[in-house]
């Protein structure tokens, strides 16, 4: 199982495998063997969902097409943060009050200016940080949401952390869901 482990990381890994890979009569002997190590591998990896185990290199004839995507997945998620790190952010309740809390606001301010023939710059760029703020809440749901599969989870804390930056995500620090500090007419 080793020499069939070590191959399905090869596999994915490669920049390039040889086309004599993707024929279906090149498969070797212990197919069995190799696909148990390339679900186990891509599992491992977080490349694949448990879900999609029914569905994914389960034949030979789809083995090419299958583990190109594996190898395309393996390139996008290169840098993605694992499925884990979402315990590092709120969940459930206190995660929907914060988004309930920022889209009353951004109702609010919208209903409040809807007459104004003018906005001043700075009710407009606390607009914009309401929009900001939202989308990172928004992707602290995204990531918490069991029910997406590993890879879209992965993507939205890698998006997270693009948001947040390095220290701020490693620590689990979200902004506060609305921007007290730029409200001019408090």
């Amino acid at each position: 199982m080793l020499t069939e482990t070590l191959l399905a990381m090869l596999l994915l890994q490669s920049p390039q495998v040889p086309e004599c890979c993707f024929k279906p009569d090149w498969l070797p002997p212990r197919w069995p063997m190799l696909q148990l190590a390339l679900v186990g591998v891509a599992l491992d990896w977080e490349l694949l969902d448990p879900r999609e185990i029914p569905y994914v290199l389960n034949q030979r004839e789809t083995f090419a097409v299958d583990l190109q995507m594996l190898r395309q997945r393996y390139r996008e998620l290169a840098d993605a943060p694992l499925v884990h790190d979402a315990f590092l952010f709120p969940k459930g309740d206190a995660l929907q009050q914060a988004i309930n809390f920022n889209r009353t606001c951004a109702r609010w301010f919208d209903e409040y200016c809807a007459h104004a023939p003018e906005l001043p710059a700075e009710r407009i760029a606390y607009r914009r940080q309401l929009d900001e703020l939202y989308r990172i809440w928004d992707t602290v749901r995204e990531v918490q949401c069991e029910y997406y599969m590993v890879t879209v989870r992965r993507m939205c804390l890698k998006q997270l952390r693009d948001m947040l930056g390095e220290e701020a995500y490693r620590n689990g620090e979200l902004p506060p869901p609305v921007p007290f500090h730029l409200m001019p007419w408090r």
